[in-house]
């Protein structure tokens, strides 16, 4: 079974790193899982813009909206609010 391209960004570095292992330690077989945050914003989008069609979930916090340019080639954009 093809494992779902999951991408976690968020503004909050400790979230990003607890859910990121909670998935891997729960469902690990089932997702491949990829983390941003604003430390390395530059780099998720260059990955971004270089794997949309493989992008099957984007966890997104709404802080990433303006400076990345989301193409709609990606599944499931899931917007992480409080």
């Amino acid at each position: 079974m093809e494992k779902i391209n999951i991408i976690i960004a968020d503004v909050d570095y400790g979230y990003v790193k607890s859910l990121s292992s909670y998935l891997c330690e729960y469902h690990g077989d089932k997702f491949e899982i990829r983390c941003f945050s604003t430390k390395n914003e530059k780099n998720l989008e260059e990955y971004i813009d270089n794997n949309c069609n493989n992008i099957d979930i984007l966890l997104m916090s709404p802080e990433f909206l303006n400076n990345i340019n989301i193409n709609f080639n990606i599944k499931c954009l899931i917007l992480l609010v409080n």
